[in-house]
């Protein structure tokens, strides 16, 4: 292309909406599969943009164990994450849930040095809550 506006970097910088606008078009007129084989066959870096419900029906996700079901104590069945990494030594393990909102606001408060009167004036104001 011979147009000065797309002839360097900073020349598209400058022309971002219709550098954008030129690209979308672009890109709207192939499928995903396409575009992929285009870049494989040019040694272009890509991957395919999973949205979540590609991620839980993921074959090799689901291979590996990566996504579990445990009991909630007040959700009740929830799908959790495997840790997303392997470890030769103390691998990580599922201890608890994550906490709800203002589960340990009390205790998370005290270790920062607040004295009970501060917390429950934090509380009150709304700057704070407990669960």
């Amino acid at each position: 292309m011979d147009d000065a506006r797309y002839a360097n970097a900073a020349a598209r910088s400058k022309n971002y909406a219709a550098t954008n606008a030129l690209l979308s078009e672009e890109i709207a007129g192939r499928s995903t599969a396409e575009w992929l084989e285009a870049f494989e066959r040019a040694d272009i870096p890509a991957q395919r943009m999973n949205d979540l419900e590609d991620i839980l029906a993921d074959p090799h996700l689901a291979a590996i164990g990566y996504f579990t079901e445990r009991e909630h104590p007040t959700e009740g069945r929830i799908r959790t994450m495997a840790v997303p990494s392997e470890w030769s030594e103390s691998a990580p393990e599922y201890r608890s849930h994550a906490p709800s909102l203002g589960q340990h606001t009390r205790e998370v408060l005290r270790e920062a040095g607040l004295g009970e009167e501060a917390i429950e004036a934090m509380l009150a104001s709304g700057a704070a809550r407990a669960a």
